[in-house]
């Protein structure tokens, strides 16, 4: 666009040259040229301000890692890598049966020995140790037992917490499943659309509100531009922050102070997107309401490099 803008002014100074009878001599020439660099600098000065650009953006979405309630061993996987999965949708089983069965087994046990010897309770119920309820103290324990490994059983079946999909599913039947979050199962990516965030310089802050129209293009799309809205500006800036802990801040935490201010960004809908992998790269110009006549060649500058993005090489 500069070089458009140069050779623009050149081609007008050659006609006002032209047309006036304007000598060529050491005045006019340098004035020419020097005027050539103060119009453009100027334009290129107030498009950067007013109408910020960035490379950085990326689509940003949520995941869940699946971790097991229970310790058992994996039977079988129901769900597929990539395919959609309803909300509570099975996804996995992992469980043994031993502590059901046997919590089943030690209940009847209980409950027989209280049948036949419920005749000699009714003669010796001071004697008995039982609760309020006249039921013996070894058949309750049971029945706890029996309620745990029931909830148990019922954990053992995993689910899609919402409606969405697993990616990259490596679980096999056969695997031990653990309920420790540092060893999940797998991860579920939820049905959405992802949230397009851009890293912005801070000097841009102030021309950077929420509802400003915004345009995006995709490194995955060359040659299309598809319009979006500021949505907000993050309220803070990640490499800026302190945990309490015991030591003391030094002089480190200073050494990155070119960090940028992240800008969330909502594509206006019904554009005929195409499907993409969630987290793709992309750029965006921002329009300000300042200065919006400079705008135009912010526009015409993002087009030139989206169509750009045809020309790579990989060897």
């Amino acid at each position: 666009m500069d070089l458009l803008i140069i050779l623009t002014y050149a081609a007008l100074c050659v006609a006002v040259f032209k047309l006036f009878r304007i000598p060529v001599n050491k005045w006019t020439l340098p004035t020419a040229v020097l005027g050539g660099i103060v119009l453009v600098g100027t334009l290129i000065l107030l498009m950067n301000y007013n109408h910020p650009f960035t490379r950085q953006v990326r689509q940003a979405y949520v995941v869940t890692p699946i971790v097991s309630e229970v310790r058992a061993r994996v039977i079988a996987v129901n769900a597929e890598p990539n395919e959609p999965l309803d909300r509570y949708q099975s996804a996995a089983s992992a469980f043994s049966r031993q502590d059901i069965d046997v919590a089943r087994q030690q209940l009847a046990s209980a409950q027989a020995i209280v049948e036949q010897a419920r005749a000699a309770l009714e003669r010796a119920r001071a004697q008995e140790q039982t609760d309020a309820s006249g039921i013996d103290p070894l058949v309750v324990a049971k029945q706890a037992e029996l309620r745990e490994a029931q909830l148990d059983l019922e954990n053992t079946v995993i689910r899609a917490p919402t409606d969405g999909y697993l990616t990259q599913l490596a679980v096999r039947p056969g695997m031990m499943a653990v309920p420790l979050p540092l060893r999940p199962l797998g991860v579920f990516l939820h049905d959405q659309q992802g949230v397009f965030t851009a890293a912005v310089r801070q000097q841009a802050l102030l021309r950077i509100e929420p509802g400003f129209e915004a345009e995006l293009v995709f490194d995955s799309l060359p040659g299309q531009v598809y319009a979006a809205t500021v949505k907000e500006v993050l309220p803070a800036i990640a490499e800026s922050q302190l945990a309490a802990n015991g030591q003391l801040i030094g002089t480190e935490a200073f050494t990155n102070m070119q960090s940028r201010a992240l800008v969330t960004l909502e594509l206006v809908p019904d554009q005929g997107l195409p499907p993409l992998p969630l987290g793709v790269s992309a750029q965006v110009a921002i329009y300000s309401d300042h200065f919006h006549h400079v705008a135009i060649m912010r526009r015409v500058l993002l087009r030139m490099l989206s169509w750009q993005h045809y020309l790579y090489l990989d060897h």
